[in-house]
Formats: C-alpha cells, sequence, structure tokens
C-alpha cells in the first residue's frame, strides 16, 4: 500500500548493526556545494555515510518536477539497495552514479507498481543516487517520494557494476556468429545468458558497414555491448525499445565482440541476437512498415485538402500515415488530441526524418513544409512515448490559389504582419516591436540580401515567447522556445532570400507586447570567433566557424573555434540548419542527467558527427547509415556539450540538413 500523504517525519534512519552519519544540506549550504558525482548542490540535499547492516530513509519531494540526488558514501563493501515508496500517482525513476559520473544502473517499476528498485554490489567509495519523476511530473502539495537506502554484507560477490564485458569477450570458448554481407538480409540466432552472468560472441567483418545489433528477449531486460579487439566499448544500450536493446554502429574491417547480460547483473535467460546492414534493417522495419499501425490518405495535389483521419494511440504509439504529393508544394500537418500531447514527425520514403514538432499550439503539434513530389510518411507518439486515446491528424496540401493556403501561409495575412528593414552580412541590429492579441501571434518578413549568419531574438517582458523561421513557401526552418528565460532565439545560417519569422506566445503564457532583433553576421566560412570557453559563457552568437575534416573531428573542438550556442536542452527538441558542406560545431547546455539523441539528417553520405564535453573530452561519434542520417543516443549528465559535424565522400554542397537535439 502507498504513503497517500507527507508525514511529519520527513527523514528517518533506522540502524540495525552500524551507524550511518547524516548530513542534510541546507539551502545555503546546498547552493555552495558541488555533489559526490558532479551534480550541482542546490539539488542534493542529503549526504549519508552507510556501513553493511546499515538502512536510512528520506523523503523527497521534487516541487517543480526537478532531479533530486542523495550523496552516498560506502564506508566497506558490501551490496547496495536502493527502493523508493512514492505517493499518490507518482511514477519514481532511480539511477545509480558512481563518483565520476558514471551511470552504474537504472530502473523504473522495478520495486512492482511505479516504485522502483536498483540493487548493486559496490566497493567502498562515493556514489550518488538520482531521483526524477516520469515525463516530469509535478507532485501535489505534501506528496513525494520515500528512498530507502540499505547496505548488507557483500562478500566475495562484491565486483562492481557492471560485469566485466572485456573479460567475457576474452575467455576461451567464445562462439563466432556470422555477419550480415553489406546491403544482405539480417543475421539472427537463439543465445542463452547464464544467470548472473553474461554472453558474448566474436563478430569479423570484411567489408566497412554501418552495423544494427538487436538483443530481444521475453524473459529478461537485456542490457547490450559492442566493444572493439581491445576490450574497449564502442557502444552501449539498455531499455531502446521496451526491456530490449539495441546500438548502431559505423565499423571498419575487424575483430569485434558483442555482449549480453541481464540488467543489474542479476537473472539471465534466453534471447536472440539480430546483426543486420542499418539500411536494410531500416527498409524492414522502418516507419509504416507494420500495415496493422498504418493508414493510407492516397496522393495530395496542390490545393488539396483538408483530409481529416482519425484514429486511436495506445500505449503512447507510434501509429503512422502514408502519402504521397504530386507536385513539389507546401503541406501542412496537423496532429490534434484532447486525450495526450501529441508528438509529429514526418519521413520520406528512405525513412529519413523530415521534420518534427511537439507543442505548436498547446499540446497539439504541426509540421509545415515544402516537399518535392514523391511518398512520405507521418507518425504520431505521445509525448514522452506515453499516452492513450483519440486523435486526428489533417492535412492540407497548400497552394497559393487556394483560400486555404493564403490564409495558412505564414507572412500572407496583412492583418498579423509586418516588415523588418532588410538586412546583409556585416549589418544590424535591426529591429521591429508587435503587440500580441491572440494566440495565432505575428510575423515578419525580411529580406536577406547575402549567405550570412542570421541572429534573431524575440523579447517580451508580457509573455513566454515562441520563434519560428519559415521560408516564403510555408516550410518551418527553424524554432526555439526559451533560449534565454522565456526569451526565444533563432542562429542559422542562410543564403540570399526572403524569409518570414514568427512569434506566438507559450500557451496560457500571456499577451502582450514583443520586440524583435535581427543581427547578421558576416559569410558563412569568412573569419574565427572567440575561444570555446567565452562563447559558451556567455551564450553570444560566433560569426563563423571552420568546416572540420575528420581528423579534426576527431581531435574535438579546434582551439580558437567557438560553437554556436543552441541553448538550454529541455523537453522541446534544439535544431539548427546546416547549409551544403558548412558543417561546423554547436553547443548545448543539459540542466539535469538524461538520455539524449543527437541526430543530423541530409543528403546520403553527407555528414559525421561527434559528441564532447566542454572540456574536449569525446562522448561519443557516429557515421551516417544508409538513410543519410547520423544519430548519438547516450546517457549524458548535467553540463556542456559540444556537437561537431564533418562532411564526408560525396557531401552535396548545395544540400541542406538539420542537427537535431532531444531528451528521449
Amino acid at each position: 500500500m502507498k504513503r497517500s500523504r507527507f508525514t511529519s517525519r520527513h527523514v528517518r534512519a533506522a540502524l540495525l548493526s552500524s551507524v550511518c552519519a547524516i548530513v542534510l544540506a541546507g539551502p545555503a549550504a546546498a547552493q555552495m556545494r558541488t555533489g559526490l558525482c558532479g551534480q550541482p548542490g542546490a539539488i542534493t540535499p542529503v549526504n549519508v555515510t552507510v556501513q553493511p547492516g546499515a538502512t536510512f530513509e528520506t523523503f523527497l519531494s521534487p516541487e517543480r518536477g526537478e532531479t533530486r540526488y542523495v550523496d552516498i558514501t560506502l564506508s566497506e563493501p558490501g551490496r547496495l539497495t536502493l527502493r523508493t515508496e512514492a505517493d499518490g500517482n507518482l511514477d519514481p525513476l532511480l539511477v545509480l552514479f558512481d563518483g565520476s559520473g558514471a551511470v552504474l544502473a537504472s530502473d523504473d517499476d522495478g520495486a512492482g507498481g511505479l516504485d522502483s528498485l536498483i540493487e548493486a554490489d559496490l566497493a567502498a567509495g562515493s556514489y550518488c543516487a538520482q531521483l526524477r519523476l516520469f515525463a516530469a511530473q509535478v507532485p501535489e502539495d505534501g506528496e513525494g517520494v520515500y528512498l530507502s537506502v540499505s547496505v548488507a554484507e557483500g562478500g566475495a560477490a562484491v565486483s562492481g557494476l557492471p560485469l566485466d564485458p572485456a573479460a567475457a569477450c576474452a575467455a576461451p570458448g567464445v562462439a563466432v556468429v556470422a555477419t550480415p554481407a553489406p546491403g544482405g538480409m539480417p543475421v539472427s540466432t537463439a543465445r542463452m545468458v547464464p544467470p548472473g552472468g553474461r554472453d558474448a560472441v566474436r563478430l569479423t567483418l570484411g567489408f566497412p558497414m554501418s552495423l544494427r545489433i538487436d538483443s530481444n528477449s521475453g524473459e529478461f531486460d537485456t542490457v547490450l555491448m559492442l566493444l572493439d579487439d581491445t576490450g574497449r566499448v564502442l557502444a552501449e544500450n539498455d531499455d531502446y525499445e521496451g526491456t530490449d536493446s539495441r546500438v548502431e554502429r559505423m565499423l571498419q574491417p575487424g575483430q569485434y565482440c558483442a555482449t549480453v547480460a541481464a540488467w543489474s547483473g542479476s537473472g539471465g535467460g534466453n534471447y536472440r541476437l539480430t546483426l543486420s546492414d542499418s539500411a536494410v534493417a531500416a527498409a524492414l522495419d522502418g516507419p509504416c512498415a507494420d500495415p496493422a499501425l498504418t493508414e493510407g490518405v492516397g496522393q495530395l495535389v496542390p490545393g488539396d485538402g483538408p483530409i481529416t483521419v482519425g484514429t486511436i494511440l495506445e500505449g503512447g504509439g507510434p501509429r503512422y500515415v502514408t502519402l504521397s504529393t504530386a507536385a513539389t508544394g507546401p503541406l501542412r500537418i496537423d496532429a490534434r488530441s484532447d486525450a495526450f500531447d501529441t508528438v509529429l514527425r514526418l519521413y520520406d520514403a528512405t525513412g529519413r526524418l523530415v521534420a518534427e514538432n511537439d507543442d505548436f499550439q498547446g499540446t497539439d503539434s504541426r509540421i509545415q513544409e515544402v516537399l518535392a513530389a514523391g511518398d512520405y510518411c507521418a507518425e504520431v507518439t505521445g509525448f514522452a512515448r506515453s499516452g492513450d486515446g483519440p486523435f486526428t491528424l489533417e492535412l492540407v496540401a497548400l497552394s497559393e490559389g487556394s483560400g486555404t493556403a493564403a490564409s495558412a501561409l505564414p507572412c500572407t495575412d496583412p492583418q498579423r504582419t509586418s516588415f523588418l528593414p532588410s538586412i546583409g552580412p556585416g549589418e544590424g541590429p535591426i529591429s521591429a516591436q508587435a503587440v500580441l492579441l491572440d494566440d495565432d501571434g505575428w510575423f515578419f518578413e525580411v529580406d536577406v540580401l547575402g549567405t550570412g549568419r542570421l541572429v534573431v531574438d524575440a523579447e517580451s517582458t508580457a509573455f513566454d515567447t515562441m520563434l519560428t523561421l519559415y521560408g516564403m513557401g510555408g516550410a518551418m526552418l527553424a524554432e526555439n522556445d526559451d533560449f534565454r528565460g522565456t526569451d526565444s532565439r533563432i542562429d542559422e545560417v542562410l543564403p540570399a532570400a526572403t524569409y518570414c519569422l514568427g512569434v506566438t506566445p507559450f500557451p496560457g503564457s500571456g499577451l502582450g507586447p514583443v520586440t524583435l532583433t535581427a543581427t547578421m553576421g558576416g559569410e558563412a566560412g569568412a573569419g574565427q570567433g572567440a575561444a570555446p570557453a567565452q562563447a559558451m559563457a556567455t551564450g553570444r552568437p560566433q560569426e563563423t566557424w571552420p568546416s572540420p575534416d575528420l581528423e579534426t573531428l576527431a581531435g574535438g573542438l579546434p582551439e580558437g573555434v567557438a560553437p554556436r550556442d543552441l541553448g538550454l536542452l529541455g523537453a522541446r527538441p534544439l535544431s539548427a540548419l546546416v547549409s551544403g558542406a558548412d558543417a561546423g560545431w554547436f553547443a548545448f547546455t543539459l540542466a539535469d542527467a538524461a538520455d539524449v539523441s543527437v541526430a543530423v539528417s541530409g543528403p546520403l553520405g553527407a555528414v559525421g558527427l561527434g559528441l564532447f564535453e566542454a572540456s574536449g573530452a569525446e562522448v561519443g561519434a557516429a557515421l551516417p547509415d544508409g538513410t543519410g542520417m547520423a544519430e548519438l543516443v547516450l546517457p549524458l549528465g548535467p553540463g556542456a556539450y559540444v556537437v561537431g559535424l564533418t562532411p564526408l565522400a560525396g557531401d552535396d554542397p548545395l544540400g541542406m540538413r538539420q542537427v537535431t537535439i532531444r531528451t528521449e
């Protein structure tokens, strides 16, 4: 039975056979100190030292849905158990970190119901328990989560987490499994993980390949690792879909090893290991491939619509709708639901992500893009892959001649459009003001006179601004909310053309005056910016940046080069457009630990990416798969990060590609 309300005993310690030393950090002390794993002291209210045989319990209430930490010092080796007991319908998630900030284990719902459980055999040292609420829930007054911390004698079983994958790969008798040829069909084999152990297989690649590895089991929660022949971990994943795992990596010819273990190093059972060429796998199981989840609306010609599809989302989705366009032109798609928060994505015939949107208006979503004639797939999911209930998808093929298009295209309604002065490279700032009287917002048309870096700020003390950049055909090129406080910024390298800037209020935040300010830097590639540390500290845009080659990308951010600062990553994705060979560097900041996806999509084989800490330490790297997308999905801690892009062989100098960074 769950406790229904907060009790007067916020913190209690149950001493079984030894002593817990407990420090409760007051507001001033919490602001000043740093947690044992590098997290801010302001969100770490408790520091506890425990010995085997001791149990400690604390009550945590993330009043605004933010993350909370508990610092844990083990004075001796032992088996650590973390268990939650939450009030009401709160759904807590637990993550365990070591003193370096590395994730040791995580869990959601392992204790039954909505509560979480972590058990780990650990050496003496410093650790941190992170508690957060699923989908950023906000507790009601007095509600919270009880976190129990206990340590038992670990004995000879104490070995740390995770089980050593390199040792498993080096053990005698490791099986060798076949790998698919480039473009060939997937290879699948039945395997077994012994209880509390790890299964390993060796792979030999004779060709360069973007390899996808899946581990699927109905008996246990799989954790999958890919290692090179030196024992270095190249990729790791837990719970790509449900409790199954997936890693994807561009590999050169050579020897590799894949290992599978049960989550937390306990349990085991039968599983299936599948190896695929990423491009082939994407074609087989990409969006709109499952007929049970897919409906079709046929071909749309300019002026068609609205066409409305009504269906039901279950378990967060996805649901798909196929469509084709008869001619190049703007298409608008709206996903609306009163039952859940919609997320809308659009893919082309190869499975490449063309555009995505969340919360265009309230919790409804909209994509508006100029599309070439061809086949497309629209996907609807619930935010954080949760939500159930009915939704409608409305599609309109816009045209200048239709009444629908005239009112739908940005900057075409004279009653809510004004003009910014024209601007060229090296010019600005220019500004204009408007007063928003309704949630439909206001538009500003601007002529850009040469290729350069356009930085636009939308500032208001009356409401929370949301800023969107459109091409005059209606394609959404970029959007931003809350770059600094509740003000918004778009920072894009653009060719000479006419553009439209739209300002809308975040739903429910109010109405009133807004000021739009634009500045344009010199032509892309013409110079260099300030030092990286200065750029990330001030958040100011830099003029230009060099295009890194593969060697530069591997070496991290070059000295004297400033990344483009995309701002704080929250529930909404960060995005930027990259034109042609103008690949470069982008910075973002993460306030709370999260699984983060960093992706770049563009022409086939166009660009690779690397992810780095602000110190320059490499976090991960990815090359494009057969659809032209390169993507990294990694658990990241709070802090500043830099994304580096590099053009590859076959790069299209006229092509546009989009960088998207979002939390999973």
